[in-house]
């Protein structure tokens, strides 16, 4: 099972944890393509019309969205979204536009969020579609206590100024 860089994007300078499995796509009969579905390192053909060339992209988008929450960057965990993107987060109404700058304030303004991300199925096409599931540690800003954190999540990703940026996500907690 190999990673698009090797078998381990740090060695890419993509920070640790960060795991993007992937492969090459091909072009199938004039203007559809052939879109993957990668799982685990096995590649499924699909035939989802022309698909958008987002490996690298996807990777940039991964590691900017978890550096900000370590960060506690609002602006730079902002700008990983679509303006009009959606967020259904864990325990929390569905936030979409201007109310997802209101989740990500209060996010980020409680808590230190360092959290790796593995990829587990991506899905390209128009909108690539990324399953995920992370691990990582919580720190509540106010009292300092941290505890772990394990998630399953969906990444939706559109283009959007000519960036790839996420439109919808959602998460739960991983049993």
């Amino acid at each position: 099972m190999a990673a698009v860089g090797g078998p381990n994007i740090d060695s890419n300078g993509l920070g640790p944890g960060l795991e993007v499995r992937a492969g090459a796509s091909a072009a199938v009969g004039g203007a559809h393509a052939l879109a993957r579905v990668t799982l685990h390192g096995t590649y499924f053909p699909l035939d989802l019309g022309s698909p958008v060339a987002i490996d690298d992209d996807i990777r940039v988008v991964l590691k900017t969205y978890a550096d900000a929450l370590r960060d506690q960057d609002l602006g730079a965990a902002l700008g990983c979204f679509t303006t009009d993107a959606a967020v259904m987060a864990q325990g929390a109404p569905t936030a979409q536009g201007p109310a997802v700058r209101d989740l990500y304030g209060q996010i980020v303004g409680a808590a230190k969020l360092d959290i790796a991300f593995t990829v587990d199925l991506i899905l390209e096409g128009e909108r690539p579609v990324a399953f995920i599931h992370s691990d990582g540690t919580q720190t509540d800003v106010s009292s300092g206590s941290s505890s772990t954190e394990a998630n399953r999540e969906a990444f939706v990703f559109a283009r959007q100024g000519g960036e790839l940026k996420i439109t919808h996500y959602l998460f739960n907690t991983r049993a």
